[in-house]
């Protein structure tokens, strides 16, 4: 070859080199915690070398000053360790020998290059500005490595800590660490050296970054991505950023600028949309140029719109369900994935039957349970599940530990991207909360509340945690249901009877309210029995007041000494329909006299209806005389659900709606309930079923 092409391929070499500015040792791809420091020990010290051919293979062919260093982080997004020490010097050695573990007891030939705190944030490369640029020359005699030693003064160790990529090299690494600052003597060789780049000040514009978050042609993006990249070298000092679902892209972002390496974009992304994206770095030299348009795709919308909505965990977690580790403190901040505590088990703890989600209540465990976006569009809807609090892996029969003063279960509504306490529609503590967690029952309870009025999609939060070693217990949910709860299209106050001089039976009702109402019909048995009962009328129109409103029907065809039961039906304009009553009346009157006939009501608990219910059931009831009535509802274990008290200034027939809630306006659960009469000495009891 022509010696002058010699020289002038050389010096293109260093030319190219000098215009780069930077220089990446390691590819590797694996983790390693350990150097330059272990963040999970409270101090420590490594050494590393990074060898002269190496070097010299990145580029770095002639003495470079560096400015910057970086590892490439792959797990934390912030962590925070204080009085970091790095130094860096010449080595002539390639590998640390088994006699080279000691850390150097004098700085002689090292430059202090940083010392201070430093905030590690990842993943991607964690760049570092030196405060005392270095100057390496690889072309000094004895091709010398470079050396960098790390010193960990911090004095605490905290989780998570970064962890870094690195590239097996032999005897390339030794490190130490401990509860107080090590010795300088007997460190530990280590081969598993990470990975590093040197940067040194730009000559020419920066190259084209790389796309990070979300990738090129990713799919199933959420829509509260944000945009992330990495330079790939001449220190960009700003980024212009475009976005749209145009290409190339600008309806979304057109060129905004920013000093860091991720744009958060305004608002939420459309669900199932193409979106495109730049980024144009820039130096003092100017932009990149030749910078390339990526893609992504939002993911399909897990919106549900249809309602009710159920979950049984048969399957855990479900489709668009989410589970988290975190604590319920502001600000939340979610851990890694994989260590949130929510897990399927077996509802009540027994085999065999319905499964829930559970989370153990001990220690440091917590979780979140998250559900689907959720499209709630009125003041209406509802969240309803069973709600248990067992001694841990026990079934009811067994009493829970009462000693967990830390523990919490909470429920939160929010956007479901980002969450705080100001989310918390009810929580359930042993610290003060109205609703104290050691009084939910170990057989189940049933929990009802009201979801706020987003205006839109809404995810649903369920959350637990313990924070000390005290009781160790269950939380379950179980039966989870959404829905809207539609009005009711009549509020009915009264439903009576009274005879006529005719000798016929008057019945009159009222109404409170009446919302989409079509009309009213009256049917009538002699057996008590419903479906025995014929229609007396044609519809009687509603009126659909939202005030109080009378009405009428005249019963001609009774005869004496007679028994009839009269019953309401209210239907609605969507055809839907519910019946009130049965009111009792017993015909008596003289013959040929033109007397009165009287209603002889007697003291009497009589059948609820609908029976078995789902909601809610009318309870109702005669009295032969003026007085009060008292009547209580309970489960079939003895324990009072409701209590209700009445005083009447006459004899009639009385009825009342239990929307089968208990004292604390809980839901309660499927199952049997007995509904019990006290007047005067007039005592019975009822069942009625439950089902939901």
């Amino acid at each position: 070859m022509n010696p002058k092409l010699i020289v002038v391929f050389i010096l293109s070499l260093v030319c190219l080199s000098l215009f780069a500015g930077d220089y990446k040792i390691g590819t590797g791809t694996s983790t390693e915690y350990y150097v330059p420091l272990d963040g999970y020990a409270n101090y420590g010290w490594s050494k590393t070398l990074y060898t002269n051919a190496e070097l010299q293979a990145a580029g770095m062919t002639t003495a470079t000053t560096i400015t910057k260093i970086a590892f490439y982080v792959t797990n934390i997004t912030s962590f925070q360790t204080l009085n970091q020490t790095i130094y860096m010097g010449y080595n002539y050695n390639t590998s640390y020998s088994s006699s080279l573990v000691n850390y150097p007891s004098s700085y002689s030939g090292y430059t202090q290059v940083y010392n201070g705190t430093i905030n590690w944030t990842g993943p991607g490369w964690f760049e570092l500005t030196l405060q005392t640029p270095y100057t390496f020359d690889p072309t000094s005699a004895g091709t010398p490595s470079l050396e960098l030693l790390w010193e960990n003064r911090d004095g605490s160790a905290l989780s998570p800590y970064p962890k870094f990529n690195y590239s097996s090299v032999s005897y390339t690494s030794v490190y130490k660490y401990g509860t107080t600052y090590p010795a300088l003597t007997s460190g530990t060789r280590y081969s598993n050296r990470p990975n590093i780049w040197f940067m040194s000040a730009p000559t020419a514009v920066p190259p084209a970054a790389s796309a990070v978050t979300p990738t090129n042609a990713a799919t199933a993006i959420e829509i509260n991505t944000n945009l992330s990249w990495q330079h790939n070298g001449g220190q960009p000092t700003s980024y212009k950023v475009y976005c749209g679902t145009d290409n190339p892209p600008t309806n979304l972002v057109n060129g905004d600028v920013v000093t860091t390496s991720t744009y958060d974009i305004t608002g939420y992304l459309h669900y199932a949309t193409t979106y495109y994206w730049k980024v144009v770095p820039h130096n003092s030299f100017g932009d990149a140029t030749s910078c390339p348009v990526w893609s992504f795709v939002t993911r399909d919308d897990p919106t549900i719109y249809t309602f009710p909505y159920t979950e049984n965990f048969t399957t855990f977690p479900n489709t668009n369900w989410q589970t988290k580790s975190g604590n319920l403190a502001d600000p939340v901040v979610f851990g890694a994935d994989g260590l949130c505590k929510w897990t399927q088990d077996d509802w009540l703890n027994t085999a065999g039957g319905d499964k829930a989600a559970e989370l153990e209540l001990y220690v440091t465990m917590n979780g979140w349970l998250i559900t689907p976006p959720v499209n709630i569009t009125s003041e209406n809807f509802k969240l309803k599940f069973d709600l248990a609090f067992l001694k841990w892996n026990q079934p009811p029969t067994t009493t829970p530990a009462m000693t967990g003063t830390d523990d919490r279960f909470a429920v939160l509504v929010g956007n479901g991207f980002d969450w705080s306490t100001s989310n918390i529609i009810q929580e359930w503590n042993n610290s003060g909360s109205a609703y104290v967690l050691n009084n939910i029952s170990p057989y189940g309870e049933t929990v009802t509340l009201s979801l706020p009025y987003t205006r839109g999609a809404a995810r649903i939060a369920f959350w637990a945690g313990s924070t000390i070693s005290n009781a160790d217990n269950d939380i379950m949910i179980h039966n989870i249901s959404i829905y809207e709860e539609q009005e009711l299209p009549v509020e009915l106050s009264s439903f009576t009877a009274q005879t006529t001089q005719q000798n016929f039976v008057s019945l009159h009702w009222v109404t409170q309210s009446e919302t989409n109402a079509l009309g009213y019909y009256i049917y009538r048995s002699q057996s008590g029995i419903l479906s025995d009962a014929v229609q007396l009328n044609q519809l009687i129109q509603a009126t659909n007041t939202a005030n109080e409103h009378s009405y009428s029907y005249l019963d001609e065809e009774v005869e004496n000494h007679q028994d009839y039961y009269y019953w309401l039906q209210n239907v609605d304009i969507s055809g839907n329909s519910n019946f009130h009553g049965p009111i009792h009346v017993s015909i008596e009157y003289n013959d040929g006299q033109g007397d009165t006939p009287t209603i002889q009501p007697k003291t009497s608990l009589l059948n609820a209806y609908p029976n078995p219910f789902n909601p809610q059931t009318t309870i109702q009831y005669e009295m032969k005389d003026a007085g009060s009535v008292h009547i209580t509802i309970w489960n079939t274990k003895g324990q009072l659900i409701r209590d209700f008290k009445f005083n009447h200034a006459a004899a009639g027939h009385y009825q009342f709606a239990w929307n089968g809630t208990d004292m604390k306006g809980n839901d309660v659960a499927t199952g049997v309930y007995y509904y019990r009469m006290n007047s005067g000495n007039y005592t019975d009891t009822k069942k009625m079923v439950l089902m939901k």
